[in-house]
């Protein structure tokens, strides 16, 4: 028997099918392209993601046949905050509006003067801002109000899958709806305050299930035409992040999952919400994760690998084009020829956006540090320190509240480089474990997946599937002076706050 770990992400859809031993049978993935409509509007095809979705899954569960393992049982890692009006049939009224889409920025105001940051971040665990899904449902009813009446459900994307293509009444994993800014993390259900200051129905959203839950039996038409076992069950997963925490097995307190691709992101869990004043202070959200009891924080930066990408392709396009011919991976070849030791160049990577803690959409990208004998090579290792540099700040602003990791697990295109491994060592100032399987999240759903089908005894038993391959220790000397130069890095982004708002103001 084997199961699916579903991942649905921002640009492209995963589905990992594995066995009751965790071994990987296949790997299936479709990308989408992002669509902008409008300067500052950043959405998805819903019917693309879920043509993709189907096709994965399919796939998936046809390279799981050929290894003799039917497909019992799939759980969804899902994207947080994207949300899409669906009518009773399931199909999309309207793209999905994503994650770090502008249009909602408005909204802040609005629940600030109806609730207050306090009381918003007291009830959700969430700091106010306005990627959050109940904004988005907000602006389709403020601004398409034929849209909003005629919608049966507005939907994330595993409640969406849930109904659009697994055929069942639409359920979403807790760690998932806590992304949504209507989720009351202490009462652990939707809040009917937050709806009724929204003048949002709640009737339109999915039902939460706590991850591992299973939601239902998949309808017997809908199992043969993917290629499951008849009686295959769909199972709660959640959050990207949660899942992917899952993944890594973090099941305690001193751990935490660092996704390193396109966005950074490091995850540490709690026995009991962190809801104190200093978390909203930095905007460290909290939240349930997919393990029973146990809560999630996620620090992060939206200018993580492709700031890299954008190094590679701005300063070594010849690298890229023999990598092609060659066909190599270009970012191994870059990253051979680093420099040795911290350089004394300082890159604040807010060239999208930031994350935490500033959430600061007027902010912009700098490189300080420059001379005219400054190498390329310099520029480019300084890029994979200011990144880290970011998360280290991150991590310094928990450890002054008592969250003190002994142990990032790392995960993502960034964990291949042993070079980039290093430096993050080397600047955290705790061990980076590499995964045997960097395809956490599938992992995370796949876990969920077997302790429901009775496999494991529980989700935490699940988590022995997660193992480390490579472990890498800091260096004590090249930590000390990374911690000088993090030192002048916590001043870069209030010394040049002002400058970057102004430049904003240019657009």
């Amino acid at each position: 028997m084997s199961v699916i770990g579903l991942d649905i992400g921002t640009t492209g859809v995963k589905a990992c099918a594995f066995n009751a031993a965790g071994k990987l049978l296949g790997r299936a993935y479709r990308e989408y392209p992002l669509h902008f409509p409008q300067n500052g509007w950043i959405e998805i095809d819903p019917n693309q993601v879920l043509e993709a979705t189907r096709t994965v899954l399919f796939e998936a569960a046809a390279l799981a046949a050929a290894a003799g393992d039917a497909v019992r049982a799939v759980a969804t890692s899902a994207q947080g905050e994207a949300v899409t009006p669906v009518d009773a049939a399931g199909r999309p009224l309207g793209m999905s509006i994503v994650t770090f889409d502008k249009r909602t920025e408005g909204y802040v105001k609005f629940w600030d003067e109806k609730i207050g940051r306090k009381r918003f971040f007291q009830t959700t665990g969430m700091p106010l801002h306005g990627m959050y899904s109940l904004p988005k449902v907000q602006w389709w009813k403020d601004t398409k109000p034929e849209v909003y009446a005629k919608a049966k459900y507005f939907l994330c994307y595993e409640d969406l899958a849930c109904f659009a293509i697994f055929g069942l009444p639409p359920a979403i994993g807790t760690s998932l709806a806590g992304r949504a800014g209507a989720y009351d993390v202490k009462a652990k259900g939707w809040s009917k305050e937050l709806f009724g200051l929204a003048g949002v129905d709640p009737e339109k959203w999915a039902e939460p299930k706590a991850a591992g839950a299973v939601i239902g039996e998949i309808p017997a038409q809908i199992s043969q035409a993917l290629g499951f076992a008849k009686g295959a069950k769909l199972v709660a997963g959640g959050h990207d992040q949660a899942l992917c925490s899952l993944g890594c097995g973090i099941d305690r307190p001193g751990r935490a999952s660092y996704v390193t691709g396109t966005v950074e992101c490091m995850a540490p869990v709690f026995d009991a919400p962190v809801l104190d004043p200093e978390m909203q202070t930095h905007n460290f959200c909290c939240y349930e994760s997919a393990l029973p009891g146990k809560y999630l924080s996620i620090v992060f930066n939206f200018t993580g690998g492709s700031l890299l990408k954008w190094a590679r392709d701005s300063l070594f396009p010849e690298v890229r084009q023999a990598a092609e011919i060659e066909k190599q991976e270009p970012y191994e070849r870059l990253l051979s020829n680093l420099p040795e030791g911290p350089t004394n160049l300082l890159v604040l990577p807010h060239f999208t956006t930031t994350g935490t803690p500033y959430l600061d959409t007027r902010s912009r990208g700098a490189i300080v540090g420059l001379q005219l004998e400054t190498k390329r090579e310099e520029v480019l290792k300084a890029v994979l320190e200011g990144v880290t540099y970011e998360m280290a700040l991150n991590a310094r602003l928990q450890r002054e509240r008592g969250i003190v990791m002994q142990e990032y697990r790392a995960i993502g295109g960034g964990a291949q480089s042993a070079a980039w491994m290093r430096i993050k060592a080397d600047i955290l100032g705790v061990p980076v474990a590499r995964m045997e399987n960097g395809e956490a999240g599938c992992l995370g759903g796949a876990m969920l997946g077997l302790a429901a089908l009775g496999e494991f005894k529980s989700i935490g038993e699940a988590c022995a599937l997660a193992k480390v391959t490579s472990r890498f220790e800091p260096d004590a000397k090249r930590h000390a002076a990374y911690g000088e130069r993090m030192n002048l890095y916590a001043g870069l982004y209030p010394a040049l706050k002002e400058t970057a708002h102004g430049l904003a103001k240019l657009v």
